[in-house]
């Protein structure tokens, strides 16, 4: 691998789900949001900005390792500039997925209080008891979901698709050329890196929570689908200048601590059929990059592996100075995550750096800042 062609990356541009949400949910009509306490109580400031955690994401600490600057902003944030946006941008909307029915999903399995999985209600020990209720049960009346869809998304719409993020995209190409010229902007989408962070929700937000794609796929079938989906994202990129491209794979979202709560056969355990599906969806994942690699003239594809160190501090918490893997941070810890994260104050964690998951599926500041090194390491090091 020869880093001298590599250049200077110019921009880190980011397009995906909640890990690289950086704020753009705010500017979207649904509840998926994390711009109020306890989240970015740890960020500069202390400010609620959106993302989802206590502080900051991978993305914006890879920027500051690319010598950029130590937050990447969220497009659709009307206080940013382009002029601002011109080293930095990320697309990414909380609860969106590779595949386009996730995006719409995701409003109602929130504002139902999560509840379209099967549900139950939660009896939590955690200093003191409440009671977590939800909705028992949604009738699906035809594969279209229009029961589904016409009473949640009247109400809360979708987040941002991953082909509205590419939209999104060419549109702040636009604007690139407007603000620097067209050469200038040229250079910087040629130079920037992409990151692409998503998948996870195609699974724990739609395919196990909702019957129509299990209609269609059987779990290793839905995985073949979503690599199609990610191979026409990655080119469609390319397409618009795309060079530099990183895609992260998923993480063993199995053992995220709403996954251990909900995992039936095994209350409190990472679920394993999850894992195993991550797994196969990273080794496709691999395969497809790889592919595209030799196929995209010009564009050099990393993989970003993220999935041996997740399970690592999993399975040795100790080892990494963290106390609490099982709980997140945020409320009784079990089930909570965005406008639930901000119910109970009294129950949140003094200390977010002892917790490897900020609220029941996303991972905290620090966790974050050991995946962020973890890859400048090893995937990112050719652009270095």
């Amino acid at each position: 691998t020869s880093r001298t062609n590599a250049g200077k990356v110019s921009a880190i541009i980011v397009f995906g789900d909640s890990t690289v949400d950086a704020g753009n949910n705010n500017f979207t009509p649904t509840v998926a949001r994390g711009n109020f306490p306890p989240y970015g109580r740890d960020f500069d400031g202390g400010v609620a900005t959106g993302r989802f955690s206590n502080g900051r994401l991978v993305t914006d600490f890879l920027s500051e390792a690319f010598g950029l600057p130590s937050a990447v902003p969220a497009y659709l944030d009307p206080s940013y500039t382009i002029h601002q946006l011109a080293t930095g941008v990320s697309f990414a909307s909380g609860g969106t997925g590779l595949d386009d029915l996730t995006a719409k999903i995701a409003v109602c399995k929130l504002s139902s209080a999560l509840c379209i999985l099967p549900c139950h209600d939660f009896l939590v020990p955690k200093k003191k008891t409440y009671t977590v209720t939800c909705v028992k049960e949604i009738s699906i009346q035809n594969s279209e979901l229009t029961l589904l869809f016409g009473t949640c998304l009247n109400l809360f719409q979708s987040v941002i698709p991953l082909s509205q993020q590419l939209e999104y995209f060419k549109e702040y190409k636009e604007r690139l050329k407007l603000a620097k010229g067209e050469s200038m902007a040229n250079e910087i989408i040629a130079e920037a890196l992409y990151i692409f962070s998503i998948g996870t929700n195609d699974f724990i937000v739609n395919y196990f929570a909702l019957p129509l794609r299990p209609a269609q796929y059987t779990p290793p079938e839905y995985v073949s689908y979503l690599i199609g989906l990610a191979d026409a994202a990655v080119r469609e990129a390319y397409d618009h200048g795309a060079r530099k491209i990183d895609f992260t794979g998923l993480a063993p979202f199995g053992c995220i601590p709403s996954a251990r709560t909900l995992n039936h056969g095994e209350p409190g355990e990472c679920n394993e059929e999850y894992n195993q599906l991550a797994m196969r969806f990273n080794a496709e994942l691999q395969e497809t990059l790889s592919k595209l690699d030799g196929h995209l003239a010009g564009a050099r594809l990393v993989y970003a592996e993220t999935y041996s160190v997740l399970s690592a501090i999993v399975a040795n918490p100790l080892n990494y100075g963290f106390e609490n893997v099982v709980q997140g941070c945020c409320g009784t810890g079990l089930i909570e995550t965005s406008v639930l994260c901000g119910l109970d104050e009294s129950l949140t964690c003094k200390d977010a750096d002892k917790y490897v998951f900020f609220d029941s599926v996303h991972p905290s500041q620090r966790t974050y800042r050991i995946l962020a090194d973890h890859i400048l390491n090893t995937a990112l090091r050719v652009f270095l």
